[in-house]
């Protein structure tokens, strides 16, 4: 479903989320840099995610989003939903719940069985794995751009009752991976000498 990048004309929103993908990428960089395998998977205490954990759960999420994404886009085309922008994101509720997922964590909930990570995976699959589903990611939001990023609806792979405009999908997925971002940094600070 990959569409050229040179056909693209990005908006300002689409460009917001790029600019944030990259930021979220650069800080994973700076996150994993020089740390090996033990590190990665070091947990501060038990039944904690450790930085691979947090990653594997951020891929996980990503890989559950993707084909919810891949729908909305191609109803969104189907039935020319389609718009520049400026946008606005109805619903308080939504916008609260992004507003509160960003960090610092001010609020810890357990995420869904298919959303945890369960196997330890090698350090090296782990990163490879998290890269490409940001790749995916940064193409789904190439693909949205000239798309009416308020008009098209989806809902929450996990929760189906929580829906959200395709703005709003991209805007609380990319808080969710600066949260868990975050929380890996809070574990690497821990990282024993």
């Amino acid at each position: 479903m990959s569409t050229p990048a040179h056909s693209i004309h990005l908006n300002s929103q689409i460009a917001a989320y790029l600019s944030q993908l990259d930021s979220i990428e650069a800080d994973f960089r700076k996150l994993v840099d020089s740390l090996n395998d033990e590190q990665l998977h070091w947990s501060p205490q038990p039944g904690r995610w450790s930085i691979a954990g947090c990653l594997v759960h951020l891929t996980l999420t990503a890989g559950k989003f993707l084909p919810v994404l891949d729908n909305a886009i191609e109803k969104g085309r189907a039935g020319g939903l389609f718009c520049d922008g400026p946008f606005t994101q109805p619903g308080r509720l939504i916008n609260w719940l992004i507003q509160w997922t960003e960090p610092p964590v001010r609020f810890k909930g357990k995420a869904p069985r298919s959303f945890s990570p369960s196997v330890r995976q090698p350090a090296a699959e782990v990163l490879r794995d998290f890269e490409r589903s940001q790749r995916e990611l940064r193409d789904r939001v190439r693909q949205a751009s000239g798309l009416h990023l308020s008009r098209i609806k989806l809902s929450h792979p996990a929760l189906p009752l929580l829906r959200y405009t395709l703005g709003q999908a991209f805007a609380q997925i990319l808080a969710h991976e600066r949260r868990h971002v975050w929380q890996a940094w809070q574990v690497r600070n821990k990282l024993p000498s």
